[in-house]
């Protein structure tokens, strides 16, 4: 069995002044043919398992292109029809099927469902029979183009994502039942008017864990396929945002409907309890100064970097230094700052704005100063999954026990290696400032003690009253009702 493999992977913010164009995309991976074997193999998120998977079971992989940005800004359209086009180009077009590892909330500048376009220009290509199984993400906004595209959508389980590996098993065991011929899929798509904010997405706490509670049962009945459920990504203002729910079943499209209108059941009536409400920063340090156990995480998931914000909020960083609090250690994304402090060099002494630089939705710049006591080049290898990340040169100043690490790159809060890598220890903090909203759990949550989560400047606040959303549905949950 030969599968033809490749994927575009973005989660697109809307409201961020940054633009995602090439140059993302090659901090993070652009890869082809057979070097996203050789950059994956053996790792354990998406693409480890497809690896692993298609070789337990003989499929040869014929590897086209991957690209992978960090979430962003809009991608620049032009860009997108670049790398569009030349992933179908050099999908096998003698290919038994075709994977494609995807996102489900990429959005170009004049494209609003760039996966649903994708897989357009692949069946102009391919023809309408040739199976195609994607791999998404929770927090795509599913659309009913995606779904009649494809053979089956197969969504990550889990918020903080731990589940990459055994979705991207899954999704290469249908893909290959497909091909011989034993599933013959069938899907439907539920979209209720609903946009919860990320901040309630956790799968493993309610209200979410019901809703996947009941996609595991129901994927327990004979004859279904997968059952996912997408929380959606409410900073994307497209017309499919929000909550999606696709089940897929085995030549039995009545109950596809059937399954997916009783999930959309079981989240109307919890609707109320994806409502979120947080404090402010100094609220939230008030709260962290009163806990009684440490280290505390102050979790600013209003400049969510893995949901797309600038990554240089500054509210709580400001807070932090306001109030005193150390030690404690806070990252904030500024190429600018981190020039300043190469050129005054390890021991030397910096007075820098940092921070509040991309757009006036993430605070203003706030005036530090301290001793550079870190330079790095940023280099370091994710502990959940073994793939190599950068954070582009980075230095570390030490602001009187307020330690601030400078990135040239956004980092998402998804590992505890990233500051740990610059050689600071932090089981040794009472205050870890991350900037994320659930997936930090995975990772800093092994070590907190407690945390708090705040509402701050940033592009990914739970507070949609700070956006101006032109393209929605009416009568969305929770912006309408």
């Amino acid at each position: 069995m030969n599968i033809a493999v490749g994927g575009l992977f973005h989660e697109t913010n809307t409201f961020v002044a940054m633009r995602t164009e090439l140059a993302q995309f090659e901090a993070c991976a652009l890869l082809r043919g057979g070097d996203i074997l050789e950059r994956y193999r053996g790792t354990g998120g998406t693409w480890g398992g497809i690896i692993d998977r298609a070789e337990e079971r003989g499929i040869r992989l014929a590897p086209a292109l991957y690209a992978e940005a960090v979430p962003g800004g809009i991608v620049d359209h032009a860009l997108f029809l670049r790398l569009a086009d030349e992933l179908v180009d050099r999908l096998d077009r003698g290919a038994d099927g075709i994977l494609l590892v995807l996102h489900g909330a990429m959005v170009t500048s004049e494209e609003q469902d760039a996966e649903g376009w994708l897989l357009q220009r692949c069946r102009e290509r391919f023809g309408p029979e040739l199976p195609i199984v994607c791999t998404i993400d929770l927090h795509a906004n599913l659309t009913p183009e995606m779904v009649s595209r494809s053979h089956c959508l197969v969504g990550y389980d889990t918020y903080p994502h731990t589940d990459y590996y055994p979705r991207a098993v899954e999704a290469v065991d249908i893909l290959h039942g497909i091909v011989r011929g034993e599933l013959s899929p069938t899907s439907f798509l539920y979209k209720p008017d609903a946009m919860p904010a990320v901040q309630s997405m956790l799968t493993d706490a309610p209200p979410m864990r019901s809703l996947i509670e009941l996609a595991h049962r129901i994927e327990r009945e004979p004859g279904t396929i997968n059952v996912t459920i997408a929380g959606g990504f409410p900073y994307s203002d497209v017309y499919w945002a929000g909550m999606g729910f696709v089940v897929t079943t085995n030549r039995n499209p009545a109950a596809a409907e059937r399954w997916a209108r009783a999930v959309g059941e079981r989240f109307e009536a919890l609707e109320p309890q994806f409502a979120v409400a947080l404090p402010g920063p100094d609220e939230g340090v008030r709260l962290a100064k009163a806990a009684g156990a440490f280290p505390v995480v102050l979790v600013d998931s209003s400049d969510n970097v893995g949901g797309g914000s600038a990554g240089d909020g500054t509210d709580v960083l400001a807070a932090v230094l306001k109030h005193g609090l150390k030690p404690s250690v806070a990252m904030i994304a500024d190429p600018e700052a981190v020039r300043e402090a190469i050129a005054a060099g390890i021991g030397g002494e910096l007075a820098a704005s940092v921070g509040g630089k991309t757009d006036r939705l993430h605070g203003e710049p706030v005036a530090i100063r301290g001793t550079v006591v870190r330079l790095s080049d940023g280099r370091y290898r994710s502990e959940r999954t073994g793939e190599p990340k950068e954070m582009g040169r980075t230095a570390v100043v030490d602001c009187d026990g307020v330690y601030v690490v400078l990135t040239t790159e956004r980092v998402p809060a998804f590992d505890l290696a990233a500051i740990e890598s610059v050689g600071l220890h932090l089981k040794q903090m009472r205050y870890i400032v991350v900037k994320g909203a659930v997936q930090w759990k995975s990772s800093y949550g092994k070590i907190a003690a407690s945390s708090i989560e705040v509402d701050a400047a940033g592009a990914t606040s739970a507070d949609f009253r700070r956006f101006r959303y032109a393209n929605l549905r009416k009568g969305m949950f929770p912006i309408d009702r």
